[in-house]
């Protein structure tokens, strides 16, 4: 999402593009013990949500960077007539949704997965047209790309510096619950 931010600034200039995080640093520190966000935190990030987007009206693309944020990305599409788009990224979607998740899914003009497994996720359990996801696999900084460069592009120069003793860094939960990630089998 870092990389998919930083390449719009870079593309359209930073002043064009505007982020809301649903979670502030205070709300990092109290909301530690528990994944979900209070419905006061959720009602408050969706007014100021919805009254930036009237503010950028004519100017403006709404990007939601989860699925869970595709209903105020809808309202922030709906308040400024402006296009959005809902970038989904795994299992938030590959099972059952909430009906204001599937309502904002099917009305996005643009939705993006990771993989064609989760394309399919998406399209199966939001009920859209098979095709209609497109597939951007998550973004690597140019930085990171491996020696051998990427799809012929070529290779980053700090990377071929590493050589064979390359490092790994992947930024995840270590929870039994997000087992899918695979970290194991990279550890292994």
């Amino acid at each position: 999402t870092r990389t998919l931010i930083r390449t719009l600034s870079e593309s359209y200039g930073d002043a064009n593009v505007t982020i809301l995080a649903l979670r502030d640093a205070a709300a990092e520190e109290s909301d530690a013990q528990s994944r979900r966000i209070s419905v006061a935190r959720s009602a408050a990030y969706a007014a100021r949500a919805v009254a930036a987007a009237r503010r950028r009206r004519g100017c403006l693309v709404v990007v939601a960077c989860h699925a869970h944020v595709g209903p105020v990305a809808l309202a922030c599409g709906a308040a400024s007539s402006a296009p959005y788009a809902v970038w989904t990224h795994g299992m938030e979607v590959w099972g059952r949704l909430r009906w204001t998740v599937v309502l904002a899914l099917r009305h996005a003009d643009a939705l993006f997965a990771p993989s064609r497994f989760t394309a399919a996720m998406v399209e199966r359990n939001a009920r859209v047209p098979e095709g209609s996801v497109r597939v951007i696999p998550h973004c690597v900084p140019r930085e990171l790309w491996p020696a051998e460069g990427i799809a012929g592009r070529p290779a980053s120069p700090r990377r071929a510096e590493l050589g064979e003793n390359a490092i790994v860094l992947t930024v995840a939960r270590l929870d039994a619950s997000d087992a899918y990630k695979g970290i194991d089998t990279l550890l292994y």
